[in-house]
């Protein structure tokens, strides 16, 4: 996806960095086509518009996550954005600990798993 961005100009989307996660998890967009995101989508095939739920993975070819976020807001650039893969898992825990330690903000849409802990 080719981005317009520019200093000032309004992003248009949630964004949310988890690290360690290698990706910049898209909260939500907006339609707003003066907006970064808005202008794109606005402009893309259906197939091809960046939506809530996915992951920035790189911008202007960078994959530092402090770096993408600079770029994403100031200026123009490409970003490969990949797709989620979503499951629904239940899962029994018979009384013992989940076994993951986890990373999320408190107001955010996205989770992530960072650590499967041995022995639940």
């Amino acid at each position: 996806a080719d981005l317009r961005g520019e200093p000032g100009r309004e992003v248009g989307a949630r964004l949310e960095a988890l690290p360690p996660c290698p990706a910049i998890f898209v909260a939500s967009i907006s339609d707003d086509p003066r907006t970064i995101f808005g202008a794109y989508n606005a402009k893309a095939p259906e197939h091809r518009r960046i939506r809530g739920g996915d992951f920035i993975i790189a911008a202007g070819g960078e994959s530092d996550m402090a770096r993408m976020q600079e770029l994403l807001r100031t200026q123009s650039c490409n970003v490969t954005v990949r797709r989620p893969v979503t499951r629904e898992v239940t899962v029994q825990k018979g009384g013992l600990a989940l076994g993951l330690e986890i990373k999320y903000e408190p107001s955010g849409k996205s989770i992530a798993v960072v650590k499967i802990k041995d022995g639940g």
